[in-house]
């Protein structure tokens, strides 16, 4: 009796166990949070791998893989991060869209350096900074580093996409259009494709809103390969509002294209 008492303990602690594994393994992808200041964000799942940047106590973590004993994550966007010049062309001073598949980001301005994840053709990149023959930008979502689970805090599961910060965000009190006395005009929104362009002259179109009862809709005309690059994107539009006589809708030709997220 005793044995059988035995067998069937083991039985049930070894099933526990394996409920717990499958539980942590449904957990991923989830949001976590950082339990203590000055952690190393690794390049690889060991503790003697080079460090990619550091992260601090509470700061929000985006889970997408484990190893044993270390999570991989997407990078924060304090990590440093570069591509080659030759491989985007720039939108403005602050964007820039890569021009083919599978572009290497790295974690340093040379070709020799660790690779931190790829880019896609028509991706847009955040430029943070000007290194002779690259740009420093913010890690676009296919980074990835890794980071011991012991300073890991658990508190939301599903992908939760990385919070906007101060700079990029858009306040409730702030109005998503300005108007200039010149005709100038500055417009917050999301761009969407406008479909069949034949004979009209813009492209796409810019869905402003403040609230969730006042929605204001622009067309856009301006370079199509660029605004097909920020599709369904939150950007800052400025430019001046021309007549079409085909479209009710105004029309804003653009003179500045910024992406805010």
């Amino acid at each position: 009796m005793r044995n059988i008492y035995k067998s069937t303990l083991i039985i049930l602690m070894l099933l526990g166990f394996c409920s717990a594994l499958r539980a942590e393994t449904a957990s991923i992808p989830f949001e976590g949070e950082v339990k203590a200041n000055n952690i190393n964000v690794r390049l690889d799942s060991t503790s003697g791998a080079q460090s990619v940047c550091i992260v601090n106590r509470t700061e929000p973590i985006y889970v997408v893989g484990q190893s044993y004993d270390w999570y991989k994550i997407r990078l924060p966007k304090n990590a440093p991060a570069y591509v080659k010049k030759t491989l985007v062309a720039p939108i403005d001073n602050k964007t820039a869209k890569v021009l083919k598949d599978n572009v290497n980001i790295r974690l340093e301005p040379n070709e020799s350096c660790a690779i931190l994840g790829k880019a896609q053709g028509g991706e847009i990149l955040a430029i943070a900074g000007d290194s002779g023959e690259w740009f420093q930008i913010e890690p676009p979502a296919n980074t990835f580093g890794w980071i011991n689970k012991k300073f890991v805090l658990t508190f939301r599961t599903g992908i939760t996409p990385p919070k906007e910060t101060e700079e990029t965000k858009v306040k409730s009190d702030t109005t998503p259009v300005e108007l200039s006395s010149e005709g100038t005009v500055v417009a917050i929104g999301i761009i969407e494709p406008y479909g069949k362009v034949v004979n009209r002259i813009a492209t796409h179109k810019l869905i402003v809103s403040k609230g969730s009862d006042q929605e204001k809709l622009y067309m856009l005309k301006g370079n199509r390969s660029n605004l097909d690059a920020l599709n369904y994107r939150k950007v800052k539009v400025t430019g001046k509002l021309m007549p079409d006589a085909k479209l009710k809708t105004p029309v804003i030709e653009i003179s500045k294209l910024e992406l805010l997220n």
